[in-house]
């Protein structure tokens, strides 16, 4: 569920929407994008999904456009309780291209209940 889509400016003041890529197509792709999304130099969109992927906690993607679509790779699944589970609250690139963001839930500390979340490092090259 959710989408990530593309509004352009037309005339008279109103705005075109084109659909992107919409989750939910299968059950390890994500669901509930959350936060922005970075562009690379290359056209390139990554974002992260709240929820879904393959353990249930959330993914890292790029869209990558492909003649006139967008494909979606997988960077990463979140849900195994030391890397986090639950990305939130947007991404950030390094001058290397590489990406950090933060997890809401998991961690070394996750067992116990009033703590837990990581902040992670993702290499795109």
């Amino acid at each position: 569920m959710g989408a990530v889509f593309e509004l352009t400016p037309s005339t008279g003041g109103s705005w075109t929407e084109r659909l992107l890529y919409s989750f939910g197509a299968n059950t390890t792709d994500g669901t509930f994008p959350e936060g922005g999304l970075l562009l690379d130099a290359a056209g390139n969109l990554f974002g992260e999904t709240e929820q879904g992927g393959n353990y249930g906690g959330g993914t890292l993607f790029e869209l990558a456009p492909s003649n006139g679509t967008w494909a979606e790779h997988l960077l990463h699944n979140f849900g195994n309780s030391t890397d986090g589970k639950f990305p939130w609250g947007g991404l950030l690139f390094n001058p290397a291209g590489d990406i950090y963001g933060a997890c809401a839930e998991g961690g070394v500390y996750y067992a116990d209940s009033d703590k837990g979340g990581t902040v992670f490092e993702v290499e795109t090259k």
